[in-house]
Protein backbone atom coordinates (compact mmCIF):
# COMPACT_ATOMS: atom_id res chain seq x y z
CA UNK A 1 0.00 0.00 0.00
CA UNK A 2 1.32 3.49 -0.59
CA UNK A 3 1.50 5.47 2.47
CA UNK A 4 -0.10 8.76 0.63
CA UNK A 5 -2.39 8.91 -1.88
CA UNK A 6 -3.41 11.62 -3.55
CA UNK A 7 -7.21 12.79 -4.45
CA UNK A 8 -7.65 14.97 -7.71
CA UNK A 9 -11.10 15.51 -8.34
CA UNK A 10 -11.56 17.47 -11.49
CA UNK A 11 -14.18 18.92 -14.27
CA UNK A 12 -12.98 20.51 -17.77
CA UNK A 13 -9.62 21.19 -16.38
CA UNK A 14 -7.29 20.86 -19.81
CA UNK A 15 -6.42 24.88 -18.98
CA UNK A 16 -3.79 23.61 -15.71
CA UNK A 17 -4.30 19.58 -15.07
CA UNK A 18 -0.85 18.92 -17.27
CA UNK A 19 1.01 21.13 -14.75
CA UNK A 20 -0.87 20.13 -11.71
CA UNK A 21 -0.39 16.78 -12.11
CA UNK A 22 3.38 17.25 -13.73
CA UNK A 23 3.94 18.87 -10.66
CA UNK A 24 3.38 15.92 -8.43
CA UNK A 25 4.50 13.23 -9.87
CA UNK A 26 8.34 15.25 -10.30
CA UNK A 27 7.81 15.25 -6.19
CA UNK A 28 10.47 13.99 -4.16
CA UNK A 29 9.24 11.60 -2.05
CA UNK A 30 7.57 8.98 -4.58
CA UNK A 31 5.19 6.40 -2.48
CA UNK A 32 1.88 7.76 -3.33
CA UNK A 33 -0.58 7.23 -5.54
CA UNK A 34 -2.59 9.59 -7.25
CA UNK A 35 -6.18 9.41 -7.64
CA UNK A 36 -7.94 11.33 -10.21
CA UNK A 37 -12.03 11.36 -10.86
CA UNK A 38 -12.98 13.18 -13.91
CA UNK A 39 -16.40 14.91 -13.01
CA UNK A 40 -17.96 14.08 -16.75
CA UNK A 41 -15.35 16.66 -18.49
CA UNK A 42 -16.71 18.06 -21.67
CA UNK A 43 -13.06 19.00 -22.80
CA UNK A 44 -9.63 16.88 -23.30
CA UNK A 45 -9.31 16.44 -19.64
CA UNK A 46 -10.16 12.84 -20.37
CA UNK A 47 -7.46 12.03 -22.56
CA UNK A 48 -5.02 13.95 -20.68
CA UNK A 49 -5.52 11.76 -17.54
CA UNK A 50 -5.59 8.71 -19.11
CA UNK A 51 -2.44 9.76 -20.70
CA UNK A 52 -0.72 10.09 -17.46
CA UNK A 53 -2.78 7.14 -16.15
CA UNK A 54 -0.96 4.73 -18.98
CA UNK A 55 2.37 5.45 -18.18
CA UNK A 56 2.70 6.04 -14.41
CA UNK A 57 0.97 3.28 -12.33
CA UNK A 58 0.64 5.81 -9.77
CA UNK A 59 -1.81 7.25 -11.37
CA UNK A 60 -5.46 5.71 -11.29
CA UNK A 61 -7.98 7.30 -13.35
CA UNK A 62 -11.61 7.20 -13.25
CA UNK A 63 -14.34 9.18 -15.37
CA UNK A 64 -17.85 10.04 -13.47
CA UNK A 65 -20.94 8.65 -15.89
CA UNK A 66 -22.67 12.04 -14.65
CA UNK A 67 -21.23 15.11 -12.82
CA UNK A 68 -21.27 14.85 -9.19
CA UNK A 69 -20.65 18.18 -8.30
CA UNK A 70 -17.42 18.91 -6.69
CA UNK A 71 -18.47 17.73 -3.02
CA UNK A 72 -19.39 14.21 -4.05
CA UNK A 73 -16.29 13.89 -6.05
CA UNK A 74 -13.91 14.93 -3.82
CA UNK A 75 -15.34 12.29 -1.38
CA UNK A 76 -15.09 9.76 -4.01
CA UNK A 77 -11.27 10.31 -4.70
CA UNK A 78 -11.30 9.86 -0.51
CA UNK A 79 -13.27 6.60 -0.63
CA UNK A 80 -10.90 5.35 -3.08
CA UNK A 81 -7.76 6.19 -1.14
CA UNK A 82 -5.37 3.69 0.26
CA UNK A 83 -2.62 5.25 1.94
CA UNK A 84 -2.14 6.46 5.75
CA UNK A 85 -2.01 9.71 4.62
CA UNK A 86 -4.43 11.68 2.24
CA UNK A 87 -4.12 15.16 0.48
CA UNK A 88 -6.43 16.85 -1.65
CA UNK A 89 -5.16 18.85 -4.67
CA UNK A 90 -7.11 21.18 -7.32
CA UNK A 91 -6.45 20.92 -10.89
CA UNK A 92 -5.17 24.51 -11.24
CA UNK A 93 -2.55 24.27 -7.87
CA UNK A 94 0.84 23.54 -7.91
CA UNK A 95 3.22 22.06 -5.68
CA UNK A 96 7.32 22.27 -5.04
CA UNK A 97 8.54 19.00 -5.80
CA UNK A 98 9.60 18.57 -2.14
CA UNK A 99 5.85 19.65 -0.48
CA UNK A 100 5.02 16.25 0.55
CA UNK A 101 8.20 15.36 2.06
CA UNK A 102 8.47 18.04 3.96
CA UNK A 103 4.89 17.42 5.21
CA UNK A 104 6.05 13.84 5.51
CA UNK A 105 8.71 14.64 7.83
CA UNK A 106 6.23 16.72 10.42
CA UNK A 107 3.47 13.41 10.44
CA UNK A 108 5.93 10.78 10.73
CA UNK A 109 7.75 12.88 13.17
CA UNK A 110 5.00 14.38 15.32
CA UNK A 111 1.83 12.18 16.13
CA UNK A 112 -0.14 15.22 17.78
CA UNK A 113 -0.03 16.72 14.10
CA UNK A 114 -3.20 15.88 12.23
CA UNK A 115 -2.64 17.76 9.21
CA UNK A 116 0.44 19.23 7.89
CA UNK A 117 0.83 22.28 5.01
CA UNK A 118 3.21 24.63 3.80
CA UNK A 119 3.08 27.85 3.20
CA UNK A 120 1.84 29.55 0.17
CA UNK A 121 1.86 32.54 -2.24
CA UNK A 122 -1.27 33.64 -4.75
CA UNK A 123 -0.71 33.28 -8.17
CA UNK A 124 -2.32 33.92 -11.81
CA UNK A 125 -3.34 32.45 -15.08
CA UNK A 126 0.14 32.37 -15.86
CA UNK A 127 2.09 30.99 -13.16
CA UNK A 128 3.27 34.97 -11.62
CA UNK A 129 2.81 35.46 -7.70
CA UNK A 130 0.04 37.77 -7.12
CA UNK A 131 0.18 41.20 -5.02
CA UNK A 132 -2.86 42.28 -3.43
CA UNK A 133 -3.56 45.84 -3.59
CA UNK A 134 -5.83 48.21 -1.29
CA UNK A 135 -8.47 50.56 -1.55
CA UNK A 136 -10.85 51.92 0.66
CA UNK A 137 -10.36 49.11 3.24
CA UNK A 138 -11.10 46.38 0.23
CA UNK A 139 -8.21 44.01 -1.41
CA UNK A 140 -8.34 43.80 -5.17
CA UNK A 141 -5.99 41.85 -7.29
CA UNK A 142 -4.89 42.33 -10.88
CA UNK A 143 -5.76 39.27 -13.10
CA UNK A 144 -4.40 38.17 -16.48
CA UNK A 145 -6.80 40.16 -18.53
CA UNK A 146 -5.65 43.36 -16.78
CA UNK A 147 -8.91 43.78 -14.38
CA UNK A 148 -8.86 44.19 -11.03
CA UNK A 149 -11.09 41.59 -8.67
CA UNK A 150 -11.88 41.96 -5.45
CA UNK A 151 -10.03 39.29 -3.14
CA UNK A 152 -10.26 38.48 0.65
CA UNK A 153 -7.29 39.43 2.87
CA UNK A 154 -4.80 37.00 3.74
CA UNK A 155 -5.33 35.54 7.16
CA UNK A 156 -3.93 37.04 10.23
CA UNK A 157 -1.55 34.78 12.75
CA UNK A 158 -3.35 31.87 13.66
CA UNK A 159 -2.86 29.29 16.52
CA UNK A 160 -3.80 26.27 14.54
CA UNK A 161 -0.87 24.21 16.17
CA UNK A 162 -1.66 25.26 19.60
CA UNK A 163 -2.05 22.13 21.90
CA UNK A 164 -5.41 23.54 23.37
CA UNK A 165 -7.84 22.28 21.15
CA UNK A 166 -10.52 25.35 21.81
CA UNK A 167 -7.93 27.75 20.75
CA UNK A 168 -7.01 25.82 17.84
CA UNK A 169 -11.60 25.74 16.95
CA UNK A 170 -11.78 29.37 17.78
CA UNK A 171 -8.57 30.61 15.67
CA UNK A 172 -9.87 28.39 12.59
CA UNK A 173 -13.36 28.99 12.17
CA UNK A 174 -12.93 33.08 13.42
CA UNK A 175 -9.52 34.26 11.83
CA UNK A 176 -9.76 31.71 8.14
CA UNK A 177 -10.72 33.34 5.07
CA UNK A 178 -8.50 30.78 2.97
CA UNK A 179 -8.90 27.68 3.88
CA UNK A 180 -5.75 26.80 2.39
CA UNK A 181 -5.17 23.63 5.07
CA UNK A 182 -8.18 21.57 3.36
CA UNK A 183 -4.95 21.01 0.84
CA UNK A 184 -2.39 19.80 3.03
CA UNK A 185 -1.35 16.41 4.22
CA UNK A 186 -4.07 14.27 6.29
CA UNK A 187 -3.83 11.36 8.49
CA UNK A 188 -6.14 9.06 6.83
CA UNK A 189 -8.27 7.84 10.37
CA UNK A 190 -8.73 11.39 11.69
CA UNK A 191 -10.26 12.34 8.49
CA UNK A 192 -12.27 9.29 8.08
CA UNK A 193 -13.73 10.31 11.24
CA UNK A 194 -15.16 13.74 10.29
CA UNK A 195 -17.82 14.09 7.90
CA UNK A 196 -16.41 14.75 4.75
CA UNK A 197 -17.86 17.47 2.33
CA UNK A 198 -21.34 18.34 2.58
CA UNK A 199 -23.74 19.73 0.24
CA UNK A 200 -23.76 23.42 1.02
CA UNK A 201 -20.80 26.20 0.70
CA UNK A 202 -18.13 26.47 3.37
CA UNK A 203 -18.14 22.71 4.08
CA UNK A 204 -13.99 22.64 4.16
CA UNK A 205 -14.06 24.71 6.79
CA UNK A 206 -16.31 22.40 8.84
CA UNK A 207 -13.98 19.53 7.80
CA UNK A 208 -11.38 21.53 9.20
CA UNK A 209 -12.74 22.97 12.47
CA UNK A 210 -13.72 18.84 12.92
CA UNK A 211 -9.70 18.48 12.57
CA UNK A 212 -8.34 21.03 14.84
CA UNK A 213 -10.69 18.78 18.11
CA UNK A 214 -8.84 15.84 17.04
CA UNK A 215 -5.18 17.08 16.57
CA UNK A 216 -2.77 20.16 15.59
CA UNK A 217 -2.49 21.23 12.28
CA UNK A 218 1.49 22.30 11.43
CA UNK A 219 2.26 24.57 8.74
CA UNK A 220 6.04 24.07 7.39
CA UNK A 221 7.43 27.73 7.48
CA UNK A 222 8.73 27.40 3.67
CA UNK A 223 6.41 28.47 0.83
CA UNK A 224 6.12 24.94 -1.05
CA UNK A 225 2.47 25.70 -2.23
CA UNK A 226 1.07 27.78 -4.91
CA UNK A 227 -2.81 28.52 -5.19
CA UNK A 228 -3.74 29.66 -8.90
CA UNK A 229 -6.54 32.40 -8.98
CA UNK A 230 -7.54 32.69 -12.63
CA UNK A 231 -10.42 34.79 -14.62
CA UNK A 232 -12.31 30.98 -15.22
CA UNK A 233 -11.86 29.37 -11.81
CA UNK A 234 -15.16 27.92 -10.07
CA UNK A 235 -14.63 30.33 -7.03
CA UNK A 236 -15.33 33.55 -9.44
CA UNK A 237 -18.37 32.20 -11.09
CA UNK A 238 -20.92 34.82 -10.50
CA UNK A 239 -22.32 34.98 -6.66
CA UNK A 240 -25.58 33.30 -7.99
CA UNK A 241 -27.11 30.40 -6.22
CA UNK A 242 -27.71 28.40 -9.45
CA UNK A 243 -23.79 29.10 -10.53
CA UNK A 244 -22.34 27.97 -7.01
CA UNK A 245 -24.85 24.83 -6.95
CA UNK A 246 -24.09 23.95 -10.14
CA UNK A 247 -20.54 23.86 -9.16
CA UNK A 248 -21.05 22.20 -5.93
CA UNK A 249 -24.08 19.43 -6.72
CA UNK A 250 -23.56 19.45 -10.76
CA UNK A 251 -27.21 20.86 -10.53
CA UNK A 252 -28.38 24.36 -10.94
CA UNK A 253 -31.78 22.79 -9.94
CA UNK A 254 -31.19 22.72 -6.39
CA UNK A 255 -32.07 25.04 -3.88
CA UNK A 256 -29.01 26.48 -1.96
CA UNK A 257 -30.28 26.76 1.88
CA UNK A 258 -30.26 29.80 3.74
CA UNK A 259 -26.32 30.24 4.51
CA UNK A 260 -24.61 29.30 7.69
CA UNK A 261 -27.15 27.12 8.88
CA UNK A 262 -25.36 23.65 7.55
CA UNK A 263 -22.17 24.97 8.80
CA UNK A 264 -23.75 26.11 12.33
CA UNK A 265 -24.87 22.50 12.81
CA UNK A 266 -21.46 21.11 11.90
CA UNK A 267 -19.43 23.34 14.10
CA UNK A 268 -21.91 22.51 17.07
CA UNK A 269 -22.17 18.79 16.79
CA UNK A 270 -17.87 19.14 16.29
CA UNK A 271 -18.26 21.04 20.10
CA UNK A 272 -20.44 18.31 21.16
CA UNK A 273 -19.02 15.21 20.17
CA UNK A 274 -15.23 16.32 21.04
CA UNK A 275 -13.30 14.58 24.10
CA UNK A 276 -13.18 18.03 25.60
CA UNK A 277 -13.42 19.35 29.58
CA UNK A 278 -16.23 21.26 29.95
CA UNK A 279 -14.71 24.74 29.80
CA UNK A 280 -13.55 24.01 26.49
CA UNK A 281 -16.87 22.63 25.28
CA UNK A 282 -18.28 26.07 26.39
CA UNK A 283 -15.32 28.21 24.74
CA UNK A 284 -15.91 26.39 21.87
CA UNK A 285 -19.62 27.05 21.69
CA UNK A 286 -18.52 30.73 22.27
CA UNK A 287 -16.29 30.96 19.10
CA UNK A 288 -19.58 29.64 17.43
CA UNK A 289 -21.83 31.94 18.58
CA UNK A 290 -19.50 34.57 17.65
CA UNK A 291 -18.95 33.26 13.84
CA UNK A 292 -22.36 33.49 13.79
CA UNK A 293 -23.42 37.08 14.63
CA UNK A 294 -20.79 38.80 13.43
CA UNK A 295 -22.33 42.32 11.98
CA UNK A 296 -19.71 42.48 8.75
CA UNK A 297 -21.35 39.25 7.41
CA UNK A 298 -25.12 40.13 7.96
CA UNK A 299 -25.36 42.37 4.43
CA UNK A 300 -24.42 39.55 2.40
CA UNK A 301 -26.13 37.21 4.48
CA UNK A 302 -29.33 38.83 3.80
CA UNK A 303 -29.12 39.05 0.35
CA UNK A 304 -28.12 35.36 0.21
CA UNK A 305 -31.44 34.49 2.25
CA UNK A 306 -33.51 36.59 -0.42
CA UNK A 307 -32.18 35.26 -3.04
CA UNK A 308 -32.98 31.66 -1.57
CA UNK A 309 -36.24 32.29 -0.65
CA UNK A 310 -36.99 33.68 -4.26
CA UNK A 311 -35.73 30.72 -5.52
CA UNK A 312 -37.35 28.64 -3.71
CA UNK A 313 -40.98 29.86 -4.55
CA UNK A 314 -39.63 29.79 -8.19
CA UNK A 315 -39.40 26.32 -7.85
CA UNK A 316 -42.68 25.59 -6.02
CA UNK A 317 -44.45 27.71 -8.96
CA UNK A 318 -42.41 25.35 -11.42
CA UNK A 319 -43.92 22.42 -9.94
CA UNK A 320 -47.58 23.69 -9.51
CA UNK A 321 -47.79 24.45 -12.71
CA UNK A 322 -47.29 20.78 -14.53
CA UNK A 323 -50.41 19.89 -12.15
CA UNK A 324 -52.68 22.85 -13.12
CA UNK A 325 -52.46 22.34 -17.02
CA UNK A 326 -53.24 19.04 -16.46
CA UNK A 327 -56.47 19.75 -14.68
CA UNK A 328 -57.62 21.98 -17.18
CA UNK A 329 -56.86 19.15 -19.41
CA UNK A 330 -58.99 16.60 -17.72
CA UNK A 331 -61.26 19.99 -17.59
CA UNK A 332 -61.73 20.30 -20.62
CA UNK A 333 -62.14 16.76 -21.73
CA UNK A 334 -64.93 16.24 -19.45
CA UNK A 335 -66.72 19.11 -20.77
CA UNK A 336 -66.50 17.82 -24.56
Amino acid sequence: MPRLSIGLPVYNGENYVRECVDSILNQTFEDFELIISDNASTDSTSEICREYAARDSRVRYYRQPTNLGCARNSNFVFAESRGEYFKWISHDDLHAPTFVARCIEVLDRDPSVVLCCTRHVLIDGQGREIILSEKNGKHYFTDDQGRENPIRPYDPPRRLDSWRPEERFRDLILLTNWQIEIYGLIRREALARTRLHGLYHGTDKRVLAELTLMGRLYTVPEVLFFYRQHPVQAKRYKSSGQSKDLYLTGSAMRWTKIPRINNLEGFLTAARKAPLTRLQRLSCYAAVASWLFRPSRWPSLALETAHNIVTAMSSLGAKRQPRESQHQEQAGTFQL
